[in-house]
Formats: C-alpha cells, sequence, structure tokens
C-alpha cells in the first residue's frame, strides 16, 4: 500500500465543469460525459499512472472501463502525476502511530455522491484543500517521523503557492 501525493490545483478543479461531472457520474454510473470531458481536454490530461501525455488512443490504457477509472484520468488536468512525494510505501508503519487528527492530515476528504466514493485505486482516494493544506502543514511540522520529509516539502510548496493535494493509494 503506498501512500502517493500530489500538489493540486483545487481552486481551478471546484471552478471547473470536472467537479460536478465526477459526483454526477459517480450517482449514475455513467461515463459518457467524462469520456466527452477528456476527448475535449486530451491535450492537457495525462496517464495518471506514468505521467505520460494521453494520446489519441488512451482508452487502451483503460481495464476496468469505470468512472473512477475515467475520473483518473481526467483528474490530470489539475496535477502531474509523475511529481509524487507521498510517504510511499512507509505508509503502513506511519498510519499505525498516528491519531486520527494526524491521519487525516496525510489524507484529507474523499469526493463522493450519495452513495459512491471515487476510488480509482480501490484502496482511498483523498483531496485537501489550499485552506485545509495549511492546517496540516502545521500539524505534519510538529511530528517526528523521518519518512514524512517529502510530504512535508509538499504541504509547505503548495501552502507557499494556494494549492491543494490529492492523495491517493
Amino acid at each position: 500500500m503506498s501512500h502517493k501525493a500530489f500538489a493540486f490545483d483545487w481552486r481551478r478543479f471546484e471552478s471547473d465543469e470536472l467537479y460536478p461531472l465526477i459526483v454526477s457520474a459517480l450517482k449514475s454510473d455513467e461515463v459518457a460525459c467524462l469520456i466527452a470531458y477528456i476527448e475535449k481536454y486530451l491535450t492537457e490530461l495525462k496517464d495518471p499512472y506514468e505521467g505520460e501525455p494521453l494520446e489519441q488512443t488512451w482508452q487502451e490504457l483503460l481495464e476496468n472501463y469505470d468512472v473512477h477509472e475515467y475520473s483518473d484520468f481526467a483528474l490530470t488536468r489539475f496535477y502531474n502525476p509523475a511529481a509524487d512525494l507521498g510517504v510511499a510505501e512507509a505508509w503502513l508503519e506511519i498510519d499505525n502511530s498516528l491519531t486520527e487528527t494526524e491521519r487525516g492530515v496525510f489524507l484529507g476528504l474523499p469526493i463522493h455522491s450519495t452513495a459512491t466514493v471515487f476510488d480509482p485505486g480501490r484502496m482511498g482516494s483523498y483531496f485537501q484543500t489550499p485552506e485545509q493544506v495549511l492546517n496540516s502543514l502545521k500539524i505534519v511540522a510538529k511530528l517526528c517521523i523521518k519518512p514524512v520529509e517529502s510530504f512535508k516539502k509538499l504541504l509547505e510548496d503548495c501552502s507557499q503557492n494556494g494549492l491543494g493535494i490529492y492523495v491517493t493509494f
């Protein structure tokens, strides 16, 4: 279980058409609107696994063809999948030593409809707004856990640039 964390342009995402599209697609389990979004912004998107620009044959990369996977591809408009600054496999060791509040700063909140939570990797997917990042940084800065340095750096950079974060497993 690898904790991956990325700088995420939350404000742009929040004001974009994608956020309500994902919530609606989670509710309806329909992917047509997500496919249309990906096609519309294809030149701005990347492979969420390798970070390479998407090509016209992007659908060949899909395995599940579901709302979660299409949304995962569409989200790359707001973050760089090649810029992971999470705690990686150290998560399992770190997680056991965290309080609930501390765990929340390493995660965030999920995107969901009333019935379904967005989770492309099937192990958890979370977001923090720029305001949440500021609070998370205050708490992480007090922790004395060695593998946290890359994540702390991510929080510092995001707080300075008004960005949120995206965490996935």
